[in-house]
């Protein structure tokens, strides 16, 4: 099995006790649990956590607020600001619209 495939499911490797990636998740879940309409920012602070959304969590997520993985998945996709691969601390961006290329 793929150490991604089990990352909630792991205990604590200090303590042998609940996994506090799954608590901290958990935490976020249940300060949006009497909101309308939580996802995107549930999905934004999770994505804070990891620095992209790991796929087991997304089902985690799907699981514990009872959205369909595909409406999960669809969000995810459609947004720029969501990411599904791990990325580097620093994002380099090059403007290539016509604007900057008058400029220079």
């Amino acid at each position: 099995m793929n150490n991604s495939e089990n990352r909630l499911e792991r205990k604590c490797s200090c303590c042998g006790g609940e996994n506090p990636e799954k608590q901290r998740i958990d935490a976020i879940l249940e300060k949006y649990a009497d909101v309308k309409g939580p996802l995107i920012p549930i999905l934004q602070e999770v994505q804070n956590l990891y620095n992209y959304l790991p796929k087991d969590v997304l089902e985690y997520i799907a699981d514990k607020t009872g959205t369909p993985i595909s409406e999960i998945y669809g969000v995810v996709t459609f947004y720029s600001l969501f990411h599904l691969n791990p990325r580097g601390r620093n994002v380099i961006r090059v403007c290539q619209g016509t604007a900057c290329h008058v400029r220079g």
